[in-house]
């Protein structure tokens, strides 16, 4: 986020200006000490220092101008905190013990608007526990091994991932003329183009405009790679004698994309349930394909060896650093499975055991019908 800063130093008092933008004032008030350092900067790829002074009394005021409301960084001493800030008269109330607490800010209506979207998902997610009667969590799940429970948290899983989406999309909907419904969106789109999508779409052409409403249509151009429907990328693979080569034509199967890691216990179990899969289904026309996120080549020829896996096992050259494969497919964390149509195209994504099951069902029959 650009923001054009003059620093002029007035009756104590910092004061930032530039040309045009949003006129501010926030004062910080500190319960606990009388002196200290205290700064603000922007936030985005890179933090910029635009006022910074010396707490006196308690009490410290930031006056001027920013470009546009949005995200900035407070800092006292070497306590810090991120504020929605887009109020022309703002406060907070901050400690040097226990520190700077968002939800003390006064005067700023995205920072309200976050407050109301946290209590709406904490309620969602209050309701979905106690309504788990197992109390367990899928991790908890996979290491007793139990598949019949396993899968039933995996499909409650990506009901609540598909529900709190819808929940997102209305909030953003309801504060399009916000920024901070454009932070929304580009948090809870996750790596799906779909979502993100739709929630842009909403935003009014304001937020669109604003650096934030820009950084989620890029982060959108950089995951349609991956969007359904698209071709899966042309990727350079290692396979296990060494040699680097691209992946077989992927037209003609229904093929599932594993990319797992041998360091990563719940893709170790994963594979058990895509064992079954691919036995199950493999006479009609499925293919699965695993690509290890292993920085070690060592670590996953070892993990190869163990496994046994009845189909073609490959290894990313940039392991599990973000690039390639982790950034194209928004890759944060795995199992990530993928399904691809038997066109090589994406038909879904981060689907798990019996979930991912109904959908390969579903493939192979429309195929066949």
């Amino acid at each position: 986020m650009r923001v054009l800063i003059l620093f002029v130093f007035l009756w104590g008092i910092v004061c930032c200006s530039s040309p045009s933008g949003m006129s501010f004032r926030l004062k910080v008030n500190v319960q606990d000490q009388d002196t200290g350092q205290i700064a603000l900067y922007s936030t985005g790829e890179n933090l910029k220092l635009l006022c910074s002074g010396e707490l006196k009394n308690g009490e410290y005021i930031f006056k001027g101008i920013f470009e546009e409301p949005g995200l900035y960084r407070l800092k006292f001493n070497e306590r810090q905190a991120d504020l929605y800030l887009d109020g022309e008269e703002m406060s907070i109330t901050v400690s040097s013990r226990r520190g700077i607490c968002a939800d003390s800010l006064k005067g700023s209506y995205a920072n309200e608007i976050r407050k109301k979207c946290g209590e709406t998902f904490d309620e969602l997610y209050t309701k979905v526990v106690d309504e788990n009667a197992s109390g367990l969590s899928i991790f908890q799940a996979s290491t007793r091994n139990d598949q019949v429970l396993f899968d039933s948290l995996m499909s409650e899983r990506l009901w609540f991932d598909d529900l709190r989406f819808s929940i997102a999309r209305d909030l953003v909907k309801k504060y399009s003329d916000n920024v901070y419904a454009a932070y929304l969106a580009c948090e809870e789109m996750k790596s799906h183009y779909e979502w993100g999508k739709e929630m842009y779409n909403l935003l009014s052409p304001e937020i669109q405009q604003s650096s934030i409403g820009k950084a989620l249509k890029d982060k959108l151009e950089r995951v349609f790679v991956s969007a359904i429907g698209q071709d899966f990328p042309d990727y350079l693979l290692e396979n296990e004698a060494g040699d680097t080569i691209r992946l077989d034509s992927l037209k003609g199967y229904i093929t599932v994309i594993d990319c797992w890691a041998s360091w990563c216990g719940p893709c170790r179990s994963e594979m058990k349930s895509l064992r079954r899969l691919y036995k199950d289904f493999a006479h009609m026309g499925l293919r699965v394909v695993s690509i290890s996120m292993d920085d070690s080549r060592e670590k996953w020829l070892k993990a190869c060896r163990e496994e046994q896996l009845p189909w073609k096992s490959y290894r990313n050259p940039c392991g599990y650093k973000k690039d390639g494969i982790r950034t194209d497919l928004g890759i944060e964390g795995i199992p990530y499975l993928v399904v691809l149509d038997r066109e090589g195209k994406f038909a879904a994504k981060e689907l798990h055991r019996n979930v991912l099951r109904k959908k390969v069902q579903e493939l192979l029959n429309a195929e066949s019908e």
